[in-house]
């Protein structure tokens, strides 16, 4: 599970923060936080054995990850647009 979390970080990361309104930044953004949300997902049985100060943590601020998800989806689907005339968006 760490190496898959580090491995997002460092996709993210390795984004070209210089093209910020780049389509292939978006795109690329988009697969790092769905493959997020999975691992996300898939580690919620481990929050049953860490401390319950820090689980309650996780559980109050595990919200904070949806903020803006919105935009960040209609800002992916133009990307896909932008690079796939004709095709709404690419799952």
């Amino acid at each position: 599970m760490l190496e898959q979390l580090l491995t997002v970080l460092a996709a993210v990361r390795g984004l070209d923060i210089d093209a910020p309104s780049s389509p292939g930044v978006h795109i690329a953004l988009g697969g790092a936080f769905e493959y997020f949300r999975r691992l996300s997902a898939e580690s919620d049985s481990l929050w049953e054995s860490v401390d319950s100060v820090t689980r309650q943590r996780w559980e109050r601020d595990r919200p904070l990850l949806a903020v803006a998800g919105r935009v960040r989806d209609q800002r992916l689907a133009t990307a896909w647009r932008s690079v796939l005339p004709g095709d709404d968006q690419v799952a």
